[in-house]
């Protein structure tokens, strides 16, 4: 085995090995008298080093595969990017999808007496366009500010954050079965 060979393996070489290979390294690593370290850790340190960087090394990897989505809602009255004041700000892999319009109708008699039969209807209208914005894992939160400080008049928004991860099954079963994971 080529590991044993090894007179000081680096903490970042222990951090990727499998965890059998990672505690073998970690034991030839702290209870060889022959290894030559200069300044000696003390052996929990080391443990508890390894241990959080395998596991950071996990979640980024996590993290990567990680791909969010902003859908904005917009509702108004009148056409909201017809308005003279137009949704700023926009990235080009914004995509919007228009929505079937709302058509609510309102009839009042005129009349006070029943029997009449003039009657005016009144309607309303409301315009809807579902907008997705692609946005990197790290710049929600600043999205999200900057569309709470949106203003157009007339309009309404609803915000929704929509958050996919790929779970790789093999990366899974490795932490659940990993020594290290259970304390």
């Amino acid at each position: 085995m080529e590991f044993w060979h090894q007179a000081k393996p680096t903490l970042s070489y222990l951090a990727k090995q499998s965890c059998y290979k990672r505690s073998l390294l970690l034991s030839s690593f702290l209870f060889n008298p022959t290894s030559q370290i200069s300044n000696p850790v003390p052996q929990f340190q080391v443990f508890l080093f390894v241990l959080l960087q395998s596991h950071l090394f996990w979640y980024m990897r996590f993290i990567e595969t990680m791909s969010t989505k902003i859908g904005i809602i917009i509702r108004s009255f009148s056409d909201p990017f017809r308005m003279k004041y137009p949704f700023m700000g926009l990235t080009p892999e914004t995509s919007r999808i228009k929505l079937p319009d709302s058509r609510v109708l309102y009839t009042v008699l005129r009349s006070p007496h029943i029997d009449k039969k003039s009657r005016e209807q009144f309607e309303m209208r409301v315009k809807k366009q579902y907008m997705v914005m692609k946005v990197d894992a790290r710049d929600v939160e600043k999205k999200f500010f900057w569309l709470k400080r949106q203003r157009i008049l007339g309009a309404q928004f609803e915000v929704r954050l929509h958050t996919k991860t790929r779970l790789d099954r093999g990366m899974l079963q490795k932490l659940v079965s990993s020594p290290t994971s259970s304390a």
